[in-house]
């Protein structure tokens, strides 16, 4: 039989052993769910996990954010003043800047301008960590896109929270 270059009795290769090859060095004491953890990992590899984490978040809380805000909203009847309309239980952007009645198109091109931003970032960000490396990248990714989305909450008009959306 052939060596295992992962152990020298010539074993079958385990999680621990992998995390011992990858790692330079003993696996945690909770073998698989620890290295799932990256308990044996060096510290940048933990501090890296710990940033793309965030990223993760933000980006959810970013892509989840129409679900919640840009409802389509239909009044009882379109040729009635707005003081008339009876708003929605939960706040809606298509109530607040009126888009119903017809345009009800906008609230979907806000989310196509948010993946074109998303896309646009993605390709810069890409560039922009070639010459000044992804942690600084990731951790200015990270600012920007929590004060947009920050920002998307206290914007006075439709066409400010599309641009911040991109952003």
């Amino acid at each position: 039989p052939e060596a295992n270059p992962l152990n020298a009795d010539n074993a079958a290769p385990t999680v621990s052993t992998a995390i011992e090859e990858t790692f330079g060095g003993k696996a945690p004491l909770g073998g698989a769910l620890g290295g799932a953890f990256l308990a044996g990992a060096p510290p940048y590899q933990r501090n890296m996990l710990q940033l793309i984490g965030i990223v993760k978040v933000t980006n959810a809380i970013a892509i989840f954010l129409p679900i919640f805000t840009e409802g389509a909203y239909e009044p009882s009847s379109c040729a009635a003043p707005r003081a008339q309309w009876v708003a929605p239980f939960r706040g809606s952007v298509a109530y607040e800047w009126s888009l119903c009645c017809g345009q009800h198109w906008v609230l979907a091109a806000i989310s196509s301008v948010f993946f074109v931003g998303m896309t646009f970032g993605s390709v810069l960000g890409g560039i922009a960590a070639d010459s000044i490396g992804r942690r600084n990248v990731i951790i200015h990714g990270i600012s920007i896109n929590a004060v947009s989305l920050f920002l998307t909450a206290v914007v006075p008009d439709v066409l400010t929270y599309t641009f911040f959306r991109f952003v």
